[in-house]
């Protein structure tokens, strides 16, 4: 039996919470190991579920695991690339404006003398 053979089996009806059901499509870890208990619970006791395709699952879903963190690291990423590119463009502009007080400066300083 498959994942999805335990999910139609009606096994997970009690393991979603409300976090779960704001993030539908999200399957964290305590939701895959229960998904992975209903399983063999409603697997056929004459054919059991082989061991690799356990560990296949399990090694899939730490794949996944590793993905989504590496995908939330990206985005980390970008985002701080945004903030300095943010912060260079004010640094710029700053940057001119004293250039602009500086060249003022000694005009100002020779009218006052």
């Amino acid at each position: 039996m498959s994942l999805t053979g335990a999910i139609g089996a009606g096994g997970t009806g009690g393991v979603r919470n409300q976090q779960q059901a704001a993030k539908p499509r999200e399957l964290d870890k305590q939701a895959f190991l229960q998904l992975l208990v209903t399983q063999m619970r409603y697997q056929n006791p004459l054919e059991p579920m082989d061991n690799k395709e356990y560990v296949a699952q399990l090694a899939q879903f730490s794949s996944l695991e590793q993905m989504q963190a590496m995908a939330r690291n990206i985005e980390s990423m970008a985002a701080g690339r945004e903030q300095a590119e943010q912060m260079n463009a004010t640094l710029k502009e700053i940057l001119a404006v004293q250039r602009q007080i500086l060249a003022r400066m000694p005009a100002a300083l020779n009218q006052t003398a």
